[in-house]
Parts: structure tokens; C-alpha cells; sequence
């Protein structure tokens, strides 16, 4: 994650996959943001961008952590940037 770029979109991912982490574990609980009756009525067209979004932010989460397992950080030499 060399690139600004790239740690902002690391960073946004990250943000995205724990609410959605928050989310999925409270619903055994009885709570779903999705099927709340504010974005049920507010909402109800987004939710399905949302879904798109958020299944995105999974999928990027996942490969900058097979890329960060894969390539690992290096950070004996004097140029280590992680």
C-alpha cells in the first residue's frame, strides 16, 4: 500500500466490511439495519446499491489481504515504507 490511493481505498473498505461485520452479527439479536422500517421507507431504493457496495468492499478487503500474506512487509531494510 504504497500509493495514497491505495490506503484510501484499503482504509474505506476496511470501514465498510466492519459495519457490515456489526450488522450480520446483530441479527441473531433481532437487529438488521436493512430490514429497519427508516430504510425501509427512506431507503428502499438504495438497498440494493448498498448490498453491490458492500459486496465490493469484501471482495477488495480480501485480496489487499491475500496481497499483504502473499507479498509480505519486509521491514529490515532502511527503505520500508509499510
Amino acid at each position: 500500500m504504497h500509493s495514497p490511493l491505495m490506503k484510501v481505498l484499503a482504509l474505506g473498505s476496511w470501514v465498510i466490511t466492519a459495519l457490515a461485520s456489526i450488522n450480520i452479527g446483530l441479527m441473531p439479536l433481532g437487529y438488521d439495519f436493512f430490514q429497519s422500517n427508516f430504510v425501509q421507507t427512506n431507503m428502499a431504493g438504495l438497498i440494493t446499491p448498498m448490498l453491490y457496495i458492500i459486496g465490493i468492499a469484501g471482495a477488495i478487503s480480501l485480496a489487499m489481504f491475500v496481497m499483504a500474506c502473499m507479498g509480505g512487509c519486509h521491514c529490515g531494510s532502511s527503505n520500508c515504507k509499510c
